[in-house]
């Protein structure tokens, strides 16, 4: 039986729609992490750590230069961003490339830091934009592996509504 593998090496930034290709060097996405807390109990061996909700998501675009139309986006810290990354899943088998499946991931971002600069004598000068997000789809190809928004309360994982019950409860 032979393995296939995936590969992700290259993507493209995407800023209110607009291409930014060959702009970034670097885009750190955000992660989703569970605000956890600990949990015991009298009677129970051992304590255990139990979700209370969804901690804030925040990212980085690492910009190899200095571009007006991304930087002045960036400098609105009073309005959500669309910011997409696109990218090619390739898959590998034993007889080579086998296919391509388009990743993109899309996210209201606000950005909440604009550093003017550091420069260094013949060294390239970088800027770090960071944001925090609101609300992020990720797919693959048809599958939508993560659709999260904090505004609307939705959490959807590989298709289920994560937080159905919880809205019913709730209202």
């Amino acid at each position: 039986m032979s393995i296939a593998v995936n590969r992700v090496t290259n993507a493209g930034v995407y800023l209110a729609g607009n291409a930014f290709l060959g702009r970034a060097e670097k885009v750190t996405l955000p992660t989703l992490k569970l605000k956890m807390s600990d949990h015991r109990g009298l009677g129970m061996v051992g304590a255990m750590d139990l979700p209370d909700g969804i901690e804030k998501m925040d990212g980085s675009i690492l910009w190899n230069s200095y571009y007006p139309d991304a930087l002045a986006r960036a400098a609105d810290t009073t309005r959500t961003v669309q910011l997409q990354v696109r990218a090619a899943v390739e898959s590998y088998t034993a007889a080579g490339l086998t296919d391509q499946s388009p990743l993109v991931c899309t996210m209201s971002v606000l950005f909440s830091e604009l550093p003017l600069g550091t420069f260094e004598h013949q060294k390239p000068a970088t800027v770090e934009t960071k944001f925090c997000c609101y609300a992020a789809k990720t797919q693959i190809g048809a599958t939508v592996i993560l659709d999260y928004d904090v505004f609307a309360n939705r959490y959807s994982a590989a298709g289920a509504d994560v937080l159905a019950l919880f809205r019913e409860i709730v209202g």
